[in-house]
């Protein structure tokens, strides 16, 4: 049982003006769900194995410690590429599916509140603004700096820029049309040292506000993962798709070690790097149904390499043995 409640906030950009309205969305889950476990995990009997990681999974985080779960970030916090229709979203203007992302499964396992201010798009400056905004919603959270919750965040990609000054979305697209992607210097993503910087500031704004809440800050899956023969999206070639996936795992390290700074100052603040990339199997360029990652979607173009359902099981089980261990 679930009960949803809507709310909107107003975003302002640098200069004080109205950039636009998001959704809040928040689910409460009323009774604790059934504990989902990822597929092709198995390594004991599945009997023994449930019963093992469901006791692990209640003694890592009592109950009379759960408070909230929040989702925070861009489109890969948000879970956009769950669905290929934009109507079938929960918000569809930033394209969140609330209940099958990594924050909506925990939530709903632990009967705790889900809170989503991700949104497709955004960038290191908009989480913030985001975090702002449930500082200025959750009193009660912030007078305990938020003791018990869970934060998973998902940020930087829209904010690393190439020498060309295009964003991650726009460099996609590039991709698509363009040959020989990987041989000109202009795609090579320009601005690493402003995002590290960026981001440890923010992990740090985390540490001061919200010191005894659990972090989880999520990497970013490689988005093409092609074999070493052939990617089967029309117009891309495997030297194309493995240069775009380099960029994917600079990115991440930027993140890594966004955090490991962090630590130095608040080394007592829960917060860890969650290694999805490892986990995930075929990308944007198999030629499978059953992908990790979606290939192009004409229907809602937003949703375009980002992952799928599959992907998103797969990342919580990523999420999942970083709060176990």
């Amino acid at each position: 049982m679930k009960r949803m409640r809507i709310r909107r906030r107003t975003v302002y950009n640098n200069n004080g003006r109205y950039n636009n309205i998001q959704r809040i969305l928040v689910t409460q889950y009323k009774t604790p769900q059934p504990l989902y476990l990822p597929n092709k995990t198995i390594t004991m009997p599945f009997a023994l194995r449930f019963h093992c990681l469901l006791l692990l999974f209640y003694a890592a985080v009592p109950l009379s410690q759960a408070a909230l779960v929040v989702t925070i970030g861009d489109s890969y916090a948000a879970g956009t590429g769950v669905h290929a229709l934009r109507e079938q979203y929960d918000d569809t203007y930033c394209y969140v599916e609330k209940d099958t992302i990594p924050g909506g499964k925990y939530a709903s396992t632990r009967g705790m509140q889900h809170v989503v201010t991700a949104c497709a798009g955004d960038t290191i400056d908009t989480t913030v603004a985001q975090w702002n905004d449930l500082q200025l919603r959750y009193t009660d959270e912030v007078a305990n700096q938020w003791e018990g919750s869970v934060i998973i965040v998902s940020t930087g990609g829209n904010s690393a820029l190439t020498r060309r000054g295009e964003n991650f979305e726009e460099s996609l697209a590039r991709v698509l049309r363009t040959r020989r992607f990987h041989e000109d210097e202009l795609n090579q993503v320009a601005n690493l040292d402003a995002v590290q910087n960026e981001l440890v500031d923010f992990y740090s704004q985390l540490a001061v506000d919200a010191g005894e809440a659990t972090v989880r800050v999520m990497g970013y899956p490689l988005v093409f993962n092609s074999n070493r023969i052939k990617c089967f999206i029309p117009g891309i070639r495997v030297k194309e798709a493995d240069f775009f996936d380099s960029t994917v795992v600079e990115l991440n390290e930027v993140i890594v070690s966004a955090i490991e700074e962090v630590k130095t100052t608040f080394s007592n603040f829960d917060i860890r790097y969650v290694d999805v990339a490892p986990s995930y199997g075929s990308g944007a360029c198999s030629p499978f149904k059953f992908r990790h990652i979606r290939d192009i979607n004409v229907r809602a173009p937003v949703t375009s390499f980002h992952p799928t359902q599959r992907g998103y099981d797969r990342s919580y089980g990523a999420f999942l043995r970083t709060i176990l261990t």
